[in-house]
């Protein structure tokens, strides 16, 4: 069974749309439920930006450049 917790929504989210965000290669992302609330270079930026949509804590993650036809995901 799938682990149903925090953040599940955006988890799900990430591993049905990686080549949606493929478009954000090298840049931090904040995903709140299913919508992309703020991204760019600066992950402080992100996380305030995202603040100022009223998310207290946001749901940041970095979308790897491309590396032999695949993007990785960090936090």
């Amino acid at each position: 069974p799938r682990y149903r917790g925090l953040r599940s929504r955006e988890l799900e989210w990430r591993r049905a749309n990686g080549e949606a965000l493929r478009q954000y290669a090298g840049e931090w992302v904040a995903l709140e439920n299913n919508e992309i609330v703020a991204h760019g270079p600066d992950p402080a930026r992100v996380v305030n930006a995202a603040r100022e949509h009223g998310i207290r804590v946001p749901y940041v993650f970095k979308v790897e450049d491309e590396a032999d036809g695949v993007v990785r995901f960090g936090l």
